[in-house]
């Protein structure tokens, strides 16, 4: 059967129209899916940590670890676009020194011993030398650095 020259022109306008509908279908998929990962990482340390991370965070870096049982380790480093002061003025926020910014070194050598067994390129460690204040809750530390602008979050894992 012999198809007619408009009915050629049908069938060519439908598949140029199937793959378009494909093609962007496909790309608004991913870049929900990208979204969903950013959301679901935050999501993640809220959930764990039990402490509501501010709404104008930015993901810059994330590494989940893999598990067949237990909870995956997970780091993740968020820039703000102004101090979070809600987060730091919550109950885990405030040390019992009454300072601002303590220096913990036992706490910055297991945060580091975690990175090195996640095996986390050191460009993306926390400058401990630089003033910060954290929360550990629940395994799980959430670092701010007021000079940065930067949240440093790992969940330990078991």
């Amino acid at each position: 059967m012999k198809l007619k020259t408009y009915e050629k022109v049908i069938a060519l306008v439908f598949i140029v129209l199937m793959f378009l509908f494909v093609s962007f279908g496909l790309s608004y998929i991913l870049k929900i899916s990208a979204n969903r990962k950013i959301e679901a990482s935050k999501n993640r340390i809220e959930l764990y940590s039990e402490i509501m991370l501010p709404d104008d965070t930015k993901e810059i870096f994330n590494y989940k670890d893999n598990t067949f049982t237990g909870l995956a380790g997970q780091y993740t480093i968020f820039e703000l676009t102004e101090e979070p002061i809600e987060l730091l003025n919550s109950e885990d926020f405030t040390n019992k020194y009454g300072f601002d910014y303590v220096k913990d070194e036992n706490m910055e050598k297991i945060f580091i011993s975690y990175l090195e067994m996640f095996h986390i390129h050191e460009e993306y460690y926390p400058d401990f030398y630089n003033e910060y204040r954290f929360a550990s809750k629940n395994g799980v530390y959430i670092i701010y650095f007021k000079d940065s602008l930067k949240l440093y979050c790992l969940i330990c894992g078991h």
